[in-house]
């Protein structure tokens, strides 16, 4: 039996992102003797992750990016289809999706998937939001199966129409809480025993809202320290701001390659987006046991741990109570129970049976 053939295209690059994590999370349990596994990728590098995928055996495609050579992208991308014939292509590109898939019907991709990872656009230009709203619409008319990571992300993209959810599932091994990484990754950070560390992971971008967690932080002294973990466009700007208004317990350390070792130095973990699909980080910092304070503007169907709540972003003073509640508490308590709706390991394997499902539906 020949390998299924398939393309997963990512509207950027693999990066540190959450559709990046969710192909690493799935394909690193891929059964690369059934599958042979293209990436799409839209820029001129593959990306700052991409060798863990590479590592695994998959295939990389670099695109021009739509919006900057609308005409080269769709040439390359139909020579991509053309050349290589892919069984199924998997779009994750949000709005997007719509031009993706309908190009891949004509060029007689029969599984065409599109997965919904968000619950808003990513851009307030009037034009791209006139554009996106009508890439939408051909989501419908050209995908064979709709996927999305959580109910509003898939009502956002599908409207009423049936779609099937798959979880941003994650290794729960990796995650799980380890003292002595704690102790190794506070002491490389040079943050001391008695300090308690509030922390953070997401890109610098408007959808991340950290203006709100500066303006949180201005609210507690020295032995509250807010560890944001992560790089992006509004680094600066959020830098500039931290120094306007006077704060100075955020510790801001970048992208971490390992960032699975750092939730064990946090205390608690804050997550006050404007929007999510459904957030991977919400699910890790979970799985180590943290105390979660997450924006009621992300769908709570992320919620895996009773030490996870919600709050309005409207106004900080629950979440400064509850900081300090949690700071008052001495025990720290890591243990949690997981079901198996975001193991990784479990969730690939029913990917691809999926997958295998739908190639033979067609023979």
């Amino acid at each position: 039996m020949s390998k299924i053939k398939i393309l997963f295209i990512n509207g950027g690059t693999v990066d540190y992102g959450g559709i990046s994590t969710f192909l690493i999370n799935y394909i690193n349990y891929f059964n690369f003797n059934e599958f042979e596994v293209h990436i799409a990728v839209h820029g001129d590098n593959n990306g700052s992750r991409s060798q863990e995928l590479l590592n695994k055996g998959c295939i990389f495609h670099q695109l021009p990016v739509k919006s900057k050579a609308y005409f080269k992208w769709k040439k390359e991308y139909k020579n991509l289809l053309r050349e290589n014939k892919f069984d199924i292509v998997h779009a994750n590109a949000d709005a997007g999706n719509g031009p993706l898939l309908k190009i891949a019907k004509e060029e007689k991709v029969f599984i065409r998937i599109s997965h919904s990872h968000n619950t808003q656009l990513l851009t307030t230009n009037k034009i791209r939001v006139v554009l996106n709203n009508i890439q939408k619409k051909e989501i419908l008319k050209y995908a064979t199966h709709l996927y999305a990571c959580s109910k509003l992300a898939g009502e956002w993209l599908y409207g009423n129409n049936n779609f099937e959810i798959i979880n941003n599932a994650i290794d729960y091994d990796k995650f799980k809480f380890d003292i002595e990484k704690r102790n190794e990754i506070r002491k490389e950070l040079k943050i001391k025993d008695d300090v308690f560390v509030v922390g953070h992971v997401g890109r610098f971008d408007y959808q991340k809202n950290h203006r709100f967690i500066v303006e949180l932080a201005k609210n507690f002294d020295e032995q509250v320290l807010f560890l944001l973990i992560g790089d992006g466009h509004l680094k600066e700007e959020i830098i500039n701001f931290e120094k306007e208004i006077g704060v100075n317990n955020i510790l801001m350390i970048g992208n971490k390659d390992n960032v699975f070792n750092y939730y064990n130095a946090m205390d608690c973990f804050i997550l006050p987006s404007l929007f999510e699909g459904l957030s991977v980080v919400s699910i890790e910092s979970q799985a180590n046991g943290l105390n979660c304070l997450f924006s009621n503007t992300i769908t709570q169907e992320c919620k895996i741990s009773e030490k996870t709540n919600f709050y309005s972003i409207e106004d900080n003073k629950n979440w400064i109570e509850e900081i300090n509640s949690l700071k008052e508490n001495k025990e720290n308590d890591r243990n949690i129970v997981l079901n198996e709706k975001y193991n990784a390991k479990v969730q690939s394997i029913e990917l691809q049976n999926k997958y295998k499902e739908y190639c033979n539906k067609e023979v």
